[in-house]
């Protein structure tokens, strides 16, 4: 029986645990090979693992979301693997640090914006102009809640979400004309702490 995502290959990032894996574990159901990123190796191989036993067609690529000479490296070998690259989902983030901006680490509050904004950033900049040499494309940005909020505690999560709202207005006009489509998520949740992939 033809599923609704049959050709189709997707890259989901923080596809380790959490919604990402949840994600992952559904692109695959509807028909799509998936490629898992995230920094941990074994929380993805995992999840490919899971999707095979399904029948299912998965590749784990350990990758550091931040990192821009791994996201072009995961791109060869998702383009080795499957031929081409449709759909992007940017889910991993961190949550961390939590405190009052004057109490935080300069060093993990950077962090955090490395990965819930630089890393979307990094993936739509790679994965973009293979999609438009293909003629189409779909790129899913994972927000939150938080970024239209001033949670005390929180800076660098709400700046980072506030900023991927953004970030996705702006690359949905970019690609305005082309049969790519660019759509910004909400996800909420009642519980949050620093092993939160959201």
């Amino acid at each position: 029986m033809t599923k609704l995502l049959d050709n189709k290959v997707a890259v989901v990032t923080g596809a380790g645990r959490g919604i990402g894996k949840a994600a992952a574990l559904a692109l695959a159901q509807a028909g799509a090979a998936v490629i898992l990123a995230a920094r941990s190796k074994g929380e993805i191989s995992t999840t490919a693992h899971e999707i095979k036993e399904n029948k299912g067609r998965a590749l784990a690529i350990p990758t550091d979301v931040s990192d821009p000479v791994q996201v072009d490296h995961l791109l060869v070998l998702a383009l080795r693997a499957f031929g081409k690259v449709d759909i992007l989902v940017n889910i991993a983030a961190v949550v961390s640090p939590l405190g009052k901006v004057w109490e935080v680490s300069p060093r993990a509050w950077q962090q955090a914006i490395n990965i819930n904004l630089f890393g979307p950033y990094l993936f739509a900049r790679t994965l973009l102009p293979h999609m438009l040499e293909r003629g189409s494309g779909s790129i899913i940005n994972v927000s939150s809640g938080a970024a239209d909020l001033a949670l005390e505690g929180a800076s660098a999560y709400t700046a980072s979400k506030a900023g991927l709202e953004r970030l996705s207005q702006t690359l949905a006009a970019e690609v305005k004309g082309t049969n790519i489509v660019v759509t910004c998520l909400l996800y909420t949740s009642d519980a949050a702490d620093d092993d939160t992939i959201v």
